[in-house]
């Protein structure tokens, strides 16, 4: 008797202890890259930083689709990372963005010089 209410407790507990899978696409992958100082990325003439957020948001989109990514969702941070590094071209200015994408790519990470380039689990991160 007392095992069978411990395996039911303990099957409850499993029960709802356990979340919602993620629903993203198979072909799916979330990544990460800053915007570095001196506006040193390559993006820098089709992105302004002194655009409100959703256009930089779209530019980046469009500058992205262009170099080969079929992207489903994009999201900037504005003043993600902060610190004392004023470095041209080698330090972040604070702003990050967060980009879903899907299928084949045609330019790399490195091929695009994106700065801090980080894969990032893509559940809960467009919500």
């Amino acid at each position: 008797m007392l095992r069978s209410k411990f395996l039911l407790f303990l099957s409850l507990i499993i029960l709802f202890s356990c979340g919602e899978d993620c629903p993203q696409l198979i072909d799916s992958y979330c990544f990460s890259f800053d915007v570095r100082t001196c506006q040193g990325d390559l993006f820098s003439d089709e992105v302004d930083i002194s655009d409100p957020k959703d256009k930089r948001e779209s530019d980046m989109r469009t500058w992205l689709e262009k170099n080969g990514y079929a992207i489903d969702d994009i999201k900037l941070v504005l003043d993600y990372t902060t610190g004392d590094c004023e470095a041209c071209n080698v330090c972040p200015m604070g702003d990050r963005y967060f980009v879903q994408a899907s299928g084949p790519t045609i330019t790399s990470y490195e091929e695009m010089q994106l700065l801090n380039v980080e894969t990032e689990d893509c559940c809960g991160l467009f919500e």
